[in-house]
């Protein structure tokens, strides 16, 4: 699953979509925000709740959150949650503080649709369909974007519209668009799971919600015509095309 590569300073997050529907995955809305589970609970210990962890070391702790309580990776471990879903469009929200590192080599992929990690200078990078590599380095107003840190948390939303021929996806770092209609690098048309793998270091995973609506707080206008980018990435797939009046939306 995902890039197999030797140890390296490398934190890659995948968020996985097969051609088929994970038996017995967790249906959307999906949240976990840790805070039920005691501290030093292995993840692997909770399978009820769709979490598969590498090794007893991915564990629940309160030590380093950015609510309550978070998850810890370890050098070389991987978690993941297994999604039935049949949506067209998923968002995944979540927080992170991650490991930085060095570009690996050209994604080759047929499985995942989503596959990034954070480069030196703090930067998401993240695999697009012609077998390259995107940096968010600037956000939609062409500020440059808030690099993730590696003592603190950064919020990532990503918004996957799953109708398109690969699907294509947008991304908010800092809860700011950094990215929208990017290609994925795999035609892969169903959600499947979320993972996050860790190559070096210790990363940590906080606040976990996958779900076919808007996440909450993602608020910014950096286009400035009135209607928050979010709900446009939501209605319409980029900025700028929609105009300010009276919407009715039933679903």
């Amino acid at each position: 699953m995902g890039i197999t590569m030797n140890k390296i300073r490398l934190a890659i997050l995948l968020v996985m979509l097969a051609a088929g529907i994970s038996f017995g995955g967790m249906p959307l809305p999906f949240y976990d925000n840790f805070d039920l589970y005691a501290h030093d609970t292995p993840m692997t210990n909770l399978a009820s709740n769709g979490w598969y962890a590498s090794d007893s070391r991915v564990k629940v702790e309160t030590n380093t959150v950015h609510s309550g309580k978070a998850v810890v990776l370890p050098d070389v471990a991987i978690l993941s949650n297994n999604i039935s879903s049949t949506a067209s469009k998923v968002w995944t929200d979540f927080h992170i503080q991650p490991t930085l590192g060095l570009e690996p080599p050209v994604p080759q992929t047929t499985v995942s649709s989503f596959v990034g990690y954070v480069n030196t200078n703090g930067y998401l990078v993240v695999a697009i369909s012609n077998g390259g590599w995107y940096i968010c380095s600037n956000q939609l107003n062409n500020t440059p974007a808030t690099p993730l840190q590696t003592n603190g948390f950064t919020r990532i939303s990503i918004c996957q519209d799953l109708s398109f021929n690969p699907p294509k996806f947008a991304i908010f770092v800092a809860s700011n668009l950094v990215a929208q209609g990017l290609s994925s690098p795999a035609n892969v048309r169903l959600y499947s799971s979320f993972s996050v793998d860790n190559r070096d270091g210790s990363a940590y995973v906080d606040d976990v919600l996958i779900s076919t609506a808007i996440p909450p707080g993602l608020t910014s206008d950096l286009d400035g015509n009135g209607i928050a980018d979010a709900v446009e990435i939501q209605m319409a797939g980029i900025t700028g095309v929609m105009k300010r009046g009276t919407l009715l939306l039933f679903q």
